[in-house]
């Protein structure tokens, strides 16, 4: 926020300090109407050159015929690859369910039913004499030797018979030394012979079983030959499925692309006409104008009094100042009964002693200032000073007070005020050609009521008037009963010794700088004057006649030749 910004708001709600910059641009109708009028007019023309520029951008972006891409040969290319691919995914399944069949071996020749049970026979024989066989070899014990023994197989052997009885008379024996007792070498050598003999009926039935097994095999017929798997090359296959998919996924990618391409082409097409479709009748044209003129100018305007703030109401002049408004003068409007008066139908334009904002100003310093009393009027526009301080030189006199106007700004604007010669005055006595006694000049405020005036007369520095009214003013307070001096504030701000102690400032409402007034007002105080206060103007700028007009005035006073006439002819 900029230092003037942050003066204006001065913990003030943002909302009242907006509304407040808003009513201050619409205070100032001739800055909004200028910034208005160009805008409108820039919009007015954008509008009617923007179809003409629509239809060269619609001619831009419109696509050419040779940009747009046929799809239906793509579309028949990918499908007749989609078919290769179904054919070639169709094979491969085929082979894969082939090789997946389970092999079907040949039926074995059949033998006759004696055949099968001999067969039979023996094998059973023969797992009768394996079970004996392993029970022999878990227990090698006579109880185990005579069971195997005593198979069908091995029954009818005589030597299985011998053997046996040689088993029984071996136990015989050794069951005779067992009943001594101790360990005796008989017994062992007796166990050992009955451990071989049992051997040897083990070896009988081992020869037996072979027989029994080499019988039944004779009896199996030969198995029939192995079937063999079909051999089917799948990798062909698959390598002719997946050159089939990359072909596939490159037309894919193809079609793909180019219909991207055909929409980016629909898309500019319609864009293309929506832009040559864009026409406006001219009273919409230029009812948009004045909206976006009258929209942007209020922006900007806007934009501009709240970088940087102008005065908008009392509190905001009280709050950047620190000093009480004594009065805003507003436009004043006399009643018939003020005009009937030949004194009151001859005043200058701007003297208005009736209205209220005047008045207040003058009944505060009457109050505060008892007795003879000097200020000083001083403020930015020098007009409005000038007009101020000629009216409360007037309302003095009209309080039958003794009272005299000293115009201290070279520029001469009270002399314009108050419709009197702009000279000889102050710069004629600060040169010394004339005395205070010999420059008032009378003006009447009222019946019977008149008030002094000492114009501003030649131009001369400031520094020479501030010196002359710092040496003569205490005479004059002598003499009048209201000192009343108008002058601008660079006078007043540059000169080294205050010729008033008591100065009232003037500001404009939306047109006196928020900042502008601080610094003015802090500029003062800092020079030793006592600023008594703020008078506000809420109203059009007063209308002074310059040093050519006022010349004029007066020479067609006393000539009686029509005051135009002789403005044109000193122009000219």
């Amino acid at each position: 926020m900029s230092p003037a910004s942050a003066i204006a708001r001065r913990s003030l709600p943002a909302a009242l300090w907006i509304n407040a910059r808003a009513r201050n641009v619409l205070r100032r109708p001739l800055r909004f109407a200028i910034a208005g009028l160009v805008l409108f007019i820039v919009s007015l023309l954008s509008l009617v050159a923007l179809p003409r520029q629509v239809q060269r951008a619609a001619a831009v972006v419109a696509p050419s015929p040779d940009e747009w891409r046929d799809t239906a040969r793509l579309i028949a290319a990918a499908e007749r690859e989609q078919l290769r691919l179904a054919a070639a995914e169709s094979s491969i399944v085929t082979a894969r369910e082939i090789l997946s069949r389970p092999v079907v071996q040949p039926a074995v020749d059949s033998l006759p039913p004696e055949i099968l049970a001999r067969r039979d026979s023996l094998a059973a024989i023969a797992v009768e004499l394996s079970r004996l066989m392993n029970r022999v070899e878990q227990a090698p014990l006579a109880a185990s030797y005579r069971a195997l023994a005593d198979a069908p197989a091995m029954r009818a052997d005589p030597r299985v018979r011998a053997l046996v009885d040689s088993l029984a008379d071996v136990e015989r024996e050794r069951d005779a030394f067992g009943a001594v007792g101790g360990i005796d070498p008989n017994y062992v050598a007796l166990t050992s012979r009955a451990t071989t003999i049992g051997r040897a009926i083990e070896d009988v039935a081992e020869a037996k079983r072979a027989d029994l097994q080499r019988q039944v095999a004779a009896l199996t017929p030969a198995p029939p030959p192995p079937v063999e798997r079909p051999v089917i090359d799948t990798l062909a296959r698959v390598a002719r499925r997946d050159s089939v998919q990359r072909v596939l996924a490159s037309r894919l990618r193809v079609l793909a692309e180019a219909r991207r391409n055909n929409a980016d082409v629909d898309r500019r097409a319609e864009r293309a006409r929506e832009l040559a479709n864009v026409k406006a009748p001219p009273i919409a044209l230029l009812g948009a104008s004045v909206v976006i003129a009258l929209a942007l100018a209020f922006i900007g305007v806007l934009v501009a009094e709240m970088r940087r703030p102008r005065i908008a109401d009392v509190r905001e002049a009280e709050r950047a100042t620190n000093l009480r408004v004594l009065s805003t003068v507003r436009e004043f409007v006399a009643t018939p009964e003020r005009a009937r008066r030949r004194a009151d139908r001859e005043l200058p334009p701007l003297l208005e002693p009736g209205a209220d904002g005047y008045r207040f100003v003058y009944l505060h310093l009457s109050g505060i200032m008892p007795g003879n009393w000097a200020v000083a009027v001083a403020g930015r526009d020098r007009t409005i000073a000038a007009v101020v301080a000629a009216n409360l030189a007037a309302l003095a006199a009209l309080d039958a007070r003794a009272s005299v106007l000293i115009d201290a700004d070279p520029d001469g604007c009270a002399a314009g005020v108050m419709r009197v010669a702009p000279g000889p005055g102050v710069g004629e006595i600060t040169r010394g050609e004339l005395a205070w006694t010999e420059a008032p000049r009378s003006q009447v405020v009222g019946r019977d009521r008149a008030t002094d005036i000492v114009p501003a007369g030649r131009q001369v520095p400031a520094a020479d008037i501030v010196a002359a009214l710092n040496r003569d003013l205490p005479r004059l307070t002598r003499r009048y009963d209201t000192v009343v001096v108008t002058a601008g504030l660079e006078t007043l701000l540059t000169a080294p010794i205050l010729p008033l102690a008591r100065v009232i400032v003037t500001a404009r409402i939306a047109a006196t700088f928020i900042a502008d007034l601080a610094r003015d007002v802090d500029g003062l105080r800092a020079a030793g004057a006592q600023v008594i206060g703020v008078v506000l103007w809420d109203r059009d700028e007063p209308h002074v006649p310059t040093r050519e007009e006022l010349e004029a005035i007066t020479a067609a006073a006393r000539s009686g030749v029509p005051a135009e006439l002789l403005i044109e002819s000193r122009v000219v």
